[in-house]
């Protein structure tokens, strides 16, 4: 997939270490947070000052991120997914995607407010706990896609096999025979973020994982 990125952009981390945007392609090399240059992007793209969903002007100190697809339910950090909102539409949105809550602010009704998101969060946990469901994700089709594990290279740092997170994850894709969230990787098929769920798969001998490719982002090496 394409991602937005602003004209102009560049993160100097280091010597050699950088995130610019060069004719339309983001370009990394050597040490980076990519959930931070995202966020970064998403701010220089859609403002941060007014929010996504109540239209209302937010001081920027008081601006937050959504990601119009959940976390919880395979949601990943990309300037695509994220959009500033204020604290109070962001909390009330929840595990919500964007649809979802567009219908809830139409609900008059407090009770019937609280019925709709349980049963939304239901169904969405029960196609993310399948087995039989291979994209259990709440995000749009056209955006994942499975690649083999042994085709998508890993330059980050070694992740923490004693971590909660990790422990946590490797029991999820034990029990349901799949990870809970797609890998990001960039054109040259680098992985950006997923670290914990790349891992996971290797521990497990994985062959094919779900992946984001995102086609206008390179990894100098």
């Amino acid at each position: 997939m394409i991602i937005e990125l602003p004209s102009q952009y560049e993160r100097i981390e280091g010597k050699n270490d950088f995130a610019r945007v060069r004719e339309g392609v983001l370009e990394l090399k050597g040490n980076y947070d990519f959930e931070k240059i995202m966020i970064e992007m998403a701010y220089l793209l859609k403002g941060k000052n007014r929010c996504h969903y109540c239209r209302n002007s937010v001081p920027e100190d008081k601006i937050t991120i959504d990601h119009l697809y959940p976390l919880d339910f395979g949601g990943v950090t990309i300037t695509n997914n994220l959009e500033p909102a204020c604290h109070s539409c962001n909390s009330k949105k929840s595990n919500m995607n964007q649809f979802e809550f567009n219908i809830w602010r139409t609900i008059n009704s407090k009770e019937e407010q609280k019925s709709f998101y349980h049963k939304t969060i239901a169904k969405k946990r029960a196609r993310k706990m399948n087995p039989k469901k291979k994209k259990g994700f709440d995000l749009p089709k056209k955006w994942v896609t499975y690649r083999n594990l042994s085709a998508i290279k890993k330059i980050t740092k070694a992740e923490n096999r004693k971590s909660e997170r990790f422990k946590k994850m490797l029991m999820f894709a034990r029990k349901y025979h799949k990870l809970p969230r797609p890998l990001i990787i960039s054109s040259n098929y680098i992985l950006l973020d997923g670290k914990i769920a790349y891992s996971v798969a290797k521990v497990l001998h994985f062959e094919e994982v779900p992946v984001i490719i995102l086609e206008n982002v390179v990894v100098l090496r």
